[in-house]
């Protein structure tokens, strides 16, 4: 992580990050809790045979860059093949969920507006609770 505005530069490494757990999604802020101006860059890993929940965001635009693996990305209930070097762009109000097959993928996402942990932007569309806020844990 590179901190901008600050007086010195920091530079970490990935594992120095505090991870959260969307689901089966393991996420990282690379912009911690200052984004970065109007946007907010995360670290995504989706392990072997699973699936992010069925979501959306409501005023955030998301540009997805596959860094690792392959996934099945649905976006509006259609499927989507992904592999690594791919890039995604999902306007604000996309249903998008992306489910991983035998092999662990890694993206980073850049969010804008910015999403931080006290502004999260996620609608959940899923079986569970339709149209509420999803949580991070």
């Amino acid at each position: 992580m590179i901190t901008p505005k600050a007086k010195r530069y920091t530079v970490k490494n990935l594992s120095q990050i505090k991870a959260f757990r969307f689901g089966a999604l393991k996420i990282r802020f690379l912009s911690g809790d200052k984004p970065f101006g109007k946007t907010s860059i995360l670290h995504e890993q989706l392990g072997p045979s699973c699936r992010v929940p069925d979501l959306y965001h409501k005023k955030t635009d998301e540009l997805v860059i596959l860094l690792k693996g392959r996934l099945t990305a649905r976006l509006n209930g259609k499927p989507f093949a992904l592999r690594a070097g791919d890039v995604l762009f999902l306007p604000a109000g996309t249903r998008h969920q992306f489910v991983t097959g035998s092999k662990a993928a890694e993206a980073l996402s850049i969010f804008t507006p910015c999403m931080t942990l006290k502004n999260m932007d996620v609608i959940s569309v899923g079986d569970k609770a339709p149209g509420k806020r999803a949580a991070l844990k």
